[in-house]
């Protein structure tokens, strides 16, 4: 496959994996692409097409229209396990990257829908865990209990909005699984 020569490069820092905030901040290059816009409501997500570039850098973009991402539209979460989940703004979806480490240069890659709700759980090792709503981690959050179906509810201080975790996703599941929950 011939990669068009005026990509966007997506440079992922460095990420320690006990860092408290596993958001990987993205860059781009000041280069407008050629690639016509697509109307996001009517994006077919399979189309949403990656491709891993030098180090920890990708291309990310929208195969029908070779329609690169700006950073502006979208933001990335690093997992503990290596993948990357970009959350599309417009569209209100997350994007699993997988396999990401082991993905080999420029060849294009499949992404997968990773939740359609606006805000996802993440357990990361170590017994903590982190809730993002639309694509921001959720900070100051506070404990409020469990509710008689069996969900774990928190609070984000900072909004006063609230989120509920079904009991068996917060005690037993996968590290760096991306789990769509409900909230206000």
């Amino acid at each position: 496959m011939r990669i068009p020569g005026f990509l966007f490069l997506f440079i992922l820092p460095v990420l320690g994996m006990g860092q408290n905030n596993p958001v990987a901040k993205t860059t781009v290059s000041q280069t407008e692409p050629d690639g016509k816009r697509p109307n996001f409501t009517e994006m077919v997500l399979a189309d949403i097409k990656w491709a891993k570039s030098e180090g920890n850098a990708f291309w990310f973009y929208y195969k029908p229209t070779q329609y690169f991402f700006k950073n502006n539209e979208y933001t990335t979460i690093a997992l503990e396990n290596g993948d990357i989940v970009a959350y599309i703004f417009e569209l209100d979806k997350y994007l699993l990257l997988p396999d990401f480490l082991k993905a080999e240069k420029n060849k294009e890659q499949a992404t997968e829908l990773a939740s359609e709700r606006s805000a996802i759980f993440i357990r990361s090792g170590r017994g903590r865990f982190w809730i993002y709503d639309k694509g921001l981690a959720v900070s100051s959050l506070e404990r409020i209990g469990t509710n008689t179906i069996h969900q774990v509810v928190y609070r984000s201080r900072l909004s006063d909005k609230r989120y509920w975790i079904d009991e068996g996703d917060f005690q037993y599941g996968l590290v760096s699984k991306v789990i769509g929950i409900l909230s206000e």
